[in-house]
């Protein structure tokens, strides 16, 4: 009844089932009372005239107003619809009518527990194991209860249904374990048949034993004279339930049963029953119907899929805007200087001006594309780009800088643009020209068996490992986009840079591109 509670939106209707559970709620502690009187031999009460009538006047009177209380408040007041847990619930404040049917309910729970308390504790009465059993089976609902009207709850959910499906597990294993069901007959028909839970019991040979009306209802075996068949042939429709049930061994699963078009989900537990010398005599299945659960935990999957697919897209889209930042920021000097070397170029070589004017248009080009900063592009499309930014370099340094390339086959090897030339960059502005000596950069690509290994390496002024740590740590000052260079490759290849870099020596960066990645994209 709790879960028709949960599946409607509107408070109305979740006050009517809301109403409905108080039914069995305030009956219970009147059969309970029943049970112990009757268990620990003081039947004697129950013969007196008038006293079911009695006890049922409060439950009575109870139920009458709850479905009056519209008018009058009695019972519930700020009455609103609360989403503050994973399913809506309904968000109160009892009135002052509820505390004395509360005075009552507990009322009556003690005294039931104060007879089994005591039949537990006597040394002298035979059945002292049913008796805990009954006691603790008692204790875990009222506590729960109590937690309820006092206002505190799981996710403002009220616990107290949920808890009736521990106490029919802890009686159901009395039950089998202690002789319960021998002893007190009521504790079956009363309590057991009466679980929310599904029950089944079948023995060694997987036969069925006994099964309650949760159960059937549950995974709908509602087909007389079941009793004694095998599991198999009375489970045919959900194989799923006889297939944890012929393992014929103590777990907990989570099983699937189609019905009426639509998904029901289970969890099932085995236990072993055995007798007091430890042999198994048989099986018990208990059956909770966790659909409501799944479809919580599928909504807050989805959720966080969603909020996931939005961060990506936020990062992709951030790495994006850096990238056509860092496209865009062409120094100043670095053109002045271009454009004075072309104008010395157009009167002594005027050839070599024209070709480096085509050189910069291409640069230019490049680095103005916008509209590709989220499309892979070709190795080639990417080292033409590196060559006319190079051919541009070696026209303002002459003979200081040497470029060398040394490419295995790159055909299919395709890359984000913008990905190598800020490297090339990098050793020619911070490698070869603070160190008067050094000449060389190499561009190597190696084409192995899962991935293209791409290689910058100079033999300019290098760094200190303290630099080099601070580099690699996103903290390091004088480098071209390598932070933007690290967020890419980890977004899109799921790898990173790596840089060895010795001081007075050289700077080797390296990348390894997955072919399996250049094939996906």
């Amino acid at each position: 009844m709790q879960g028709l509670e949960f599946s409607v939106l509107d408070i109305d209707d979740k006050l009517i089932f809301a109403n409905v559970q108080y039914i069995p709620i305030m009956i219970i502690p009147i059969l309970y009372l029943y049970l112990a009187l009757s268990f620990s031999r003081k039947d004697h009460f129950l013969k007196k005239k008038h006293l079911t009538y009695s006890l049922l006047i409060v439950p009575v009177l109870l139920n009458i107003l709850l479905w009056t209380d519209p008018y009058h408040g009695l019972i519930r007041q700020d009455i609103s619809l609360s989403t503050d847990s994973i399913v809506p619930t309904i968000s109160k404040r009892f009135g002052i009518a509820m505390y004395p049917f509360a005075a009552y309910n507990f009322s009556l729970t003690v005294v039931t527990l104060v007879l089994l308390l005591n039949a537990w504790k006597d040394k002298k009465f035979p059945h002292r194991s049913q008796a805990k059993y009954l006691f603790i089976g008692l204790l875990i609902p009222t506590f729960a209860n109590f937690l309820h009207f006092l206002g505190i709850n799981l996710y403002n959910i009220d616990l107290t249904p949920a808890s009736f499906a521990a106490t029919g597990m802890l009686l159901t294993y009395g039950i089998f374990r202690h002789g319960l069901f021998d002893l007190v007959p009521i504790a079956l028909s009363r309590i057991v048949n009466e679980m929310k839970s599904g029950l089944i019991v079948y023995d060694n040979s997987l036969r069925l034993v006994d099964i309650n009306p949760s159960a059937r209802g549950l995974i709908n075996a509602n087909t007389r004279r079941i009793i004694g068949r095998p599991v198999a042939s009375v489970f045919t429709h959900v194989q799923e339930l006889v297939h944890v049930l012929e393992q014929r061994c103590s777990c907990k699963k989570e099983i699937t049963y189609h019905r009426d078009n639509s998904d029901i989900y289970f969890e099932v537990t085995v236990t072993l029953i055995q007798n007091t010398k430890g042999i198994g005599l048989g099986w018990m299945a208990q059956i909770y119907d966790i659909t409501e659960r799944k479809i919580a935990e599928g909504r807050l999957k989805a959720d966080k899929d969603n909020a996931m697919t939005l961060f990506r897209v936020a990062e992709k889209t951030s790495i994006s805007n850096e990238s056509a930042f860092l496209q865009a920021q062409i120094k100043p000097h670095f053109l002045f200087n271009t454009l004075n070397v072309i104008a010395v170029l157009c009167k002594i070589e005027p050839e070599k001006a024209r070709e480096l004017i085509l050189d910069l248009s291409n640069y230019m080009r490049h680095s103005f594309d916008f509209k590709n900063l989220e499309t892979y592009i070709s190795f080639e499309e990417e080292l033409e780009f590196v060559q006319a930014y190079v051919r541009i370099e070696q026209a303002r340094f002459k003979d200081r800088l040497n470029v060398i390339y040394e490419i295995d086959d790159t055909e299919g090897l395709r890359l984000p643009p913008l990905l190598l030339q800020p490297l090339v960059e990098n050793s020619i502005r911070h490698g070869i020209r603070k160190k008067e000596t050094s000449r060389s950069v190499i561009l190597r690509v190696k084409n192995t068996k899962d991935a293209h290994l791409i290689e910058i390496e100079d033999d300019g002024a290098g760094m200190a490992q303290e630099q080099l740590d601070a580099v690699l740590r996103g903290h390091g000052t004088g480098g071209v986009g390598l932070s933007n260079i690290q967020k890419r490759l980890k977004m899109m290849y799921d790898t990173q840079l790596s840089i060895e870099s010795s001081l007075g020596i050289g700077t080797k960066v390296a990348i390894n591109l997955p072919k399996k990645r250049e094939i996906d994209t």
